[in-house]
């Protein structure tokens, strides 16, 4: 019986540290998130083209796509750009000449982003809580591990 509340501490404790880890990376995703917002300036971006990613999942062979848009916009300062999203989504399958409205870096226009709050904030809330998840079930196998292992 002490070796299997060995082995749960130990699954436990990797998953914890699975979890902070994940927890970790979302905080810095959502500081970068935040530090875009504060410098970012709006602009309406006309869809000039969509990249289509695939993936294929090794074991089910399913297929899967993201797609990477780019738009033409005018800066503020009255100059046109041109820039694709930083991140690629299931749900940047727009049409050609679709109006949306962005983010840039005034700094740096070929950094865009979409305004809509999952754009935005998806990823390093996405990474916060599964980690917080992974971490929680971690806790949970190292209490429950030492219990029975005494």
């Amino acid at each position: 019986m002490a070796d299997a509340a060995g082995d749960k501490r130990f699954i436990g404790a990797f998953f914890a540290g699975l979890g902070t880890l994940a927890v970790a990376v979302g905080l810095w995703f959502l500081a970068d998130a935040m530090a875009f917002d504060d410098i970012a300036l709006s602009a309406r971006g006309e869809v000039l083209s969509v990249e289509r990613h695939q993936s294929v999942d090794k074991d089910t062979g399913q297929v899967t796509y993201t797609y990477t848009p780019t738009f033409r916009f005018v800066g503020q300062n009255g100059d046109t750009y041109q820039a694709e999203t930083h991140v690629a989504a299931s749900v940047y399958n727009f049409r050609i000449g679709t109006q949306k409205d962005l983010l840039y870096d005034p700094a740096r226009p070929d950094e865009v982003r979409l305004t809509g709050f999952g754009s935005r904030y998806g990823l390093p809330l996405g990474f916060i809580v599964g980690g917080l998840i992974f971490a929680g079930v971690g806790v949970g196998l190292l209490i429950t591990g030492r219990r029975r292992g005494r």
